[in-house]
């Protein structure tokens, strides 16, 4: 219905109703059903996606730009939430249902970013203000957290970091967009995570089917999705992995 009719998204943007995208997002991390996270986080996507959504009702016919995109939809602030949620996944004291939901809504968050940067939808979408890189920034380390979460010894959140990866690389049309040069290394990092989890759930001491049927699926998403920098070594040495190089063992 959301993804179908702007109606519902314009009437879920609205500030005079009790139940409004806020609410959304929060409960698509705190809800304790998996089924209701995932299709919330997918909502919120839905409304990221939709950039007339947040364009200045008194000036139509005005461009606005990406920065105001990301601080009208409240996107870069849930995708900071996010990244704080999916860090807490080694910790002994982790919450599976919140990092699951954030795996979700994270990467609802990263795939509207990319495919907005991508598709030049924004006046300003390849300037480098403060909030574009910041957000960038947090997308990059939320990629590399799902990598990481790739290894996790509970089978719910390495299935929804898999598919995380998943939806935050997915786009329409037939010819992926081109990566954006901010998320190589967290890409990187986390083709690098995907190749160990391969290796691990295909073996014959931990093999799991359903495990790595998924992380197949991720792999070729990932794959495509690093076309375009495929040849790219860095020329720093802060840099701990290069992409390049990374997409070798996975193809």
């Amino acid at each position: 219905c959301v993804s179908t009719f702007r109606e519902t998204r314009v009437a879920l943007t609205s500030s005079e109703i009790c139940y409004g995208f806020n609410d959304i997002a929060g409960q698509a991390v705190s809800s304790s059903s998996s089924k209701t996270r995932r299709h919330l986080s997918r909502i919120m996507g839905c409304l990221y996606e939709d950039h007339c959504l947040w364009n200045d009702a008194s000036d139509l016919s005005e461009k606005f730009s990406i920065s105001q995109w990301l601080e009208k939809s409240g996107l870069i602030k849930n995708a900071e939430m996010c990244r704080e949620i999916l860090e807490k996944a080694f910790e002994s004291s982790f919450v599976a249902c919140e990092i699951h939901g954030a795996a979700f809504l994270g990467s609802s968050c990263l795939r509207a970013f990319r495919l907005g940067d991508a598709n030049g939808t924004a006046e300003d979408s390849h300037d480098v203000s403060p909030t574009i890189t910041k957000c960038w920034s947090v997308c990059s380390r939320i990629v590399n957290l799902l990598g990481k979460g790739l290894m996790h010894a509970d089978e719910v959140i390495g299935n929804a970091c898999a598919q995380g990866l998943v939806i935050s690389f997915s786009y329409d049309g037939h010819d992926a967009p081109i990566l954006n040069p901010f998320l190589y290394e967290g890409f990187a990092l986390a083709l690098n995570e995907l190749n160990s989890a391969l290796k691990k759930f295909n073996s014959i001491d931990h093999a799991d089917p359903t495990r790595a049927s998924t992380l197949i699926r991720a792999a070729g998403v990932l794959l495509a999705a690093s076309t375009s920098g495929a040849g790219s070594r860095s020329n720093t040495e802060d840099v701990s992995v290069d992409l390049g190089p990374a997409r070798l063992p996975c193809t």
